[in-house]
Formats: C-alpha cells, sequence, structure tokens
C-alpha cells in the first residue's frame, strides 16, 4: 500500500490529473506487489508485458492510495489486481501480467547491485 499526495504537478490541461500518473503507480504498484523478496539484500525483478487500466472518477487533489494484490504466480509470469482509491472511493483500476526477469523467479531473489 502506497499514499501519495497529489499536486499541481500531476494534473492534465483539463485541471484532473492525467491518466499517466494513475497507470504509472498501478504498474509500479503491481510489479513489487509480485517481485516481494523476503531475502534481505536480495532483489527479484521483472517486466510488465500487459496492463488493462480503467479510470471511474476523475481526481484534482487529495491523497490517494494504491494497493496491489497478487491474484496467480507461475514459474516465469505473474497476474495482478491493483486499485486507486480516495476517501474510500474509487478512482481507478488496473490489472497487469507480468514476466520475471534476471533472476527474478526465484523466491529467495539474487543479490542486489549496487551502482
Amino acid at each position: 500500500m502506497l499514499t501519495v499526495p497529489l499536486g499541481k504537478q500531476h494534473l492534465n490541461r483539463n485541471g484532473f490529473v492525467h491518466g499517466g500518473v494513475f497507470m504509472s503507480l498501478l504498474d509500479s504498484a503491481s510489479g513489487l506487489c509480485g517481485t516481494w523478496c523476503p531475502v534481505p539484500g536480495n532483489v527479484r525483478k521483472c517486466i510488465t508485458v500487459s496492463m488493462n487500466t480503467h479510470f471511474m472518477k476523475p481526481a484534482q487533489d487529495g491523497v490517494i492510495r494504491v494497493e496491489a494484490q497478487l491474484v496467480s504466480r507461475g514459474r516465469k509470469m505473474f497476474f495482478v489486481e491493483a486499485r486507486i482509491t480516495r476517501d474510500d472511493q474509487l478512482i481507478s483500476t488496473g490489472a497487469g501480467t507480468f514476466r520475471y526477469v534476471f533472476g527474478g523467479e526465484n523466491e529467495e531473489g539474487v543479490p542486489s547491485v549496487s551502482a
């Protein structure tokens, strides 16, 4: 779960939060949901294969909440559903398909490479 305070920088020229902001948050939360790693110092990585989004309500300000839940997982791919709410109102939803990369399919992950 992630909370994000909305500001002017998120608005499109119509004065509402741009759909791309919501899509990016849904995608990021979904990928992180499917690549959680229990081993300190290790990481799991993925790429987005597809992402389907729906926008229910526009937003201009306030604080939004982004949540993602793993639906199913295979050896190489996983599936997540995510949602964005504000004040208990549904703003946007997303459903994504993701592919593990660079050892991400290993539940223990791989050592993180620091730059």
